[in-house]
Parts: structure tokens; sequence; C-alpha cells
């Protein structure tokens, strides 16, 4: 069993086939996870919308609701619990859509046992952060002063290479992205973020409202989770940044 006092965070693990799920929690829990069972999509959704968990590990193939389709609910309720399916079965199209939505990874049965652990460890909630994309020093300065002092890790970038560099290192649970970077269209640097780390929190800052509709209007519908319009006092990143983990 897991030592409480070494506990890195809880997992919700999910699959029909109850010795699976078993055999999932014994693993993690040797590796210092709490987790939770949940035997069907529908269980799986009351079930995170209910608690905090670190991580989300599901099968696709399930009676009822798929663990796609339960993803897809999990994300809409809780958009900052990481979610890594499962399947030993090929449906291309359909794990490609939820990679694209924000899916962790999807891992094919058996699962990789250091890969899983290391999905995890890095999706952990204490190494969590907030990537700040802005060309303005000032700004970005300031903007990263009182995130910090909320309590979150910051990491800035003044660039969508030095971005990207960031994410690719790092991994930041969520990026506010400025529209307006330096010989970059908007929705190009959406879309090279969201290629890189479809899972992300997208939030998008600008000084001109109409710049904002083009690019919500040019990329796929969910990618971004809020739209903030300069000028705007800092703690009003704070206020999203809050209501991600109460949603």
């Amino acid at each position: 069993m897991t030592d409480p006092l070494q506990v890195k965070g809880t997992v919700l693990v999910v699959d029909d086939d109850r010795q699976m799920v078993k055999t999932l929690s014994a693993v993690l829990q040797l590796h210092g996870w709490s987790t939770i069972p949940a035997y069907s999509g529908e269980e799986a959704i009351r079930t995170a919308e209910a608690g905090e968990f670190s991580a989300v590990l599901m099968d696709v193939k399930m009676p009822g609701i798929n663990g796609v389709d339960a993803f897809r609910a999990i994300r809409k309720a809780r958009p900052l619990i990481p979610v890594i399916l499962m399947t030993a079965y090929a449906a291309h199209d359909l794990l490609e859509q939820a990679e694209r939505e924000g899916a962790l990874m999807v891992m094919n049965k058996p699962v990789s046992w250091p890969t899983l652990i290391g999905l995890l460890d890095r999706a952990s909630p204490q190494r969590r952060s907030v990537l700040l994309v802005d060309d303005d020093p000032e700004f970005l300065s300031t903007l990263g002063e009182v995130v910090t002092a909320h309590g979150v890790s910051v990491l800035r970038a003044q660039s969508l290479p030095e971005a990207l560099r960031f994410l690719d290192a790092q991994a930041p649970a969520i990026v506010v992205l400025d529209l307006r970077l330096d010989g970059i269209q908007p929705a190009d640097a959406v879309i090279a973020i969201k290629e890189l780390s479809p899972a992300v929190i997208l939030i998008l800052c600008t000084g001109y409202p109409h710049l904002l509709d083009q690019t919500l209007a040019a990329i796929p519908h969910g990618w971004v989770h809020a739209g903030l319009t300069k000028p705007f006092a800092p703690e009003r990143v704070l206020e999203v940044l809050d209501g991600l983990n109460h949603d």
C-alpha cells in the first residue's frame, strides 16, 4: 500500500475490467500514487466531477459511455485534470481526435509502466505551472509578479520560439498568450502551441477585440478556454485560473 506521507496524488483508474483496475491500481500505488476505482464511463464522469484528482487513467472501450466520450465530459467539467486513455483496439480517427481535444496521451495496452509513471509524475499538480507569453517586458513582469504572489509557478516568454521551448521542456498546464507577437500570425501561434501540447489550457489576451474574434474563428472550437481584452487588471487572470480549479 502507498505510504500516506509520501503520496504524490490521486489517480482515478477507469476500466470495465475489474481485474485490470486492480492491477493498474496496485502498480500505481507501488510508485507512490493513491487510486480510486471506477468501472464505467458514467461512473468516471460522476467521480471526477465530485472529487479532486491528479489524473484520470481510463480505458477507451467500455459499455455505455466509452472512454473518449467520458474524457470529453471530464475535460469540460474539470479542464485541469489530465486524462490518459488506454486501448487494445485500433480506432485511429477517434483516438487522434481525443488527442487533439486535449487527452494527455493515448496508450496501447498492455501499457508501458515507465511511460505511464513518467507521464503521471510530469502531470502532477505540484509541477503544474503557468506560461505567460507577451513581447511587452513590462506587462510580462507585472503579470508574472501577480500570478507568482498567488502561489502559482510562472514561466515567462517574450516570443513564440521561446514559449515553444518552455512547453517542450517543462510542460506547463496553462498558457496565457498575447495575440500580437512580432512577426507571427495569431492563429499560427495558437496552432503551434496546441500541436506541441494539445492538453494545455489556453487563455488568449489582446488589446484588439476584433483580433480575438478573428483568431477564434480560424481555429477549432474548444481550443481556447478564455479570452481577455487589454487593458485588464492582472487580477483578472487570477479569476480565470481560480475558475479552472473550481469548474
